[in-house]
């Protein structure tokens, strides 16, 4: 922000009375600008807060290699509905080629599901410089509140990283790869002191057996 002052000249009697005029000047714009930054600081708290609102529930990376160097990535993610501050209708995605882009949303304003739950999908295609092992990544802003081993009870400070690694092949010889589908939302709820269990329904179309392991959530690429 800029601040600008207009100077006025005053005619004084005696030294004594200039300096008077000068000390009370210098208090007043003093004053006026504390007043001018206190009055901002708290105009920018009262409003930056809805905008990063509570937000993200959880998401994944997909992709379909459609070429020998281009593939269609799809990225889904579940959102708080009521969050309509933080509705992201474009997001950047980071290629891992040294490029990043940002995407429009693909259905519409997304699609609301029960529990205050949105599902947005973010499609798009790109090319690579040439066949080669990449990681697509996402990063946004702000988890859900009061996830209880999120930096609880401040998980909304919390970022959403979601990352995908994968190796390009050559058609001709090695045919495709494409990435593990999940048709199964990772959206659940458990029970205090019940036995919870998620089953991701994955499978892989290029018929290459599948792994699970406990990971560690992202709040950053590789963090």
């Amino acid at each position: 922000m800029a601040c600008f002052k207009q100077s006025k000249f005053l005619f004084v009697h005696n030294v004594s009375e200039c300096i008077k005029w000068s000390i009370f000047n210098f208090q007043n714009v003093y004053i006026l600008r504390f007043l001018q930054t206190s009055f901002f600081i708290l105009l920018f708290a009262t409003f930056a807060v809805p905008v990063f609102a509570t937000h993200n529930r959880a998401g994944e990376i997909t992709y379909e290699q459609i070429a020998a160097n281009r593939i269609r990535m799809t990225l889904t993610t579940y959102t708080k509905t009521s969050s309509s501050a933080a509705d992201r209708d474009s997001v950047e995605i980071v290629w891992g080629d040294g490029t990043s882009q940002w995407v429009q949303r693909s259905n519409g304003t997304g699609q609301p599901l029960p529990n205050d739950v949105k599902l947005n999908k973010y499609i798009q295609e790109h090319t690579y410089p040439g066949r080669g092992t990449y990681t697509i990544t996402f990063t946004d802003e702000n988890r859900i509140g009061n996830i209880l081993n999120v930096n609880f009870p401040n998980s909304i400070d919390i970022a959403l990283s979601l990352s995908t690694t994968f190796t390009l092949l050559d058609p001709q010889f090695q045919g495709v790869n494409n990435s593990v589908v999940l048709l199964q939302p990772p959206i659940d709820f458990a029970c205090l002191n019940q036995r919870f269990i998620h089953n991701p329904n994955a499978y892989d179309p290029d018929g290459d057996s599948l792994s699970y392991e406990l990971a560690i959530p992202l709040q950053d690429f590789f963090s």
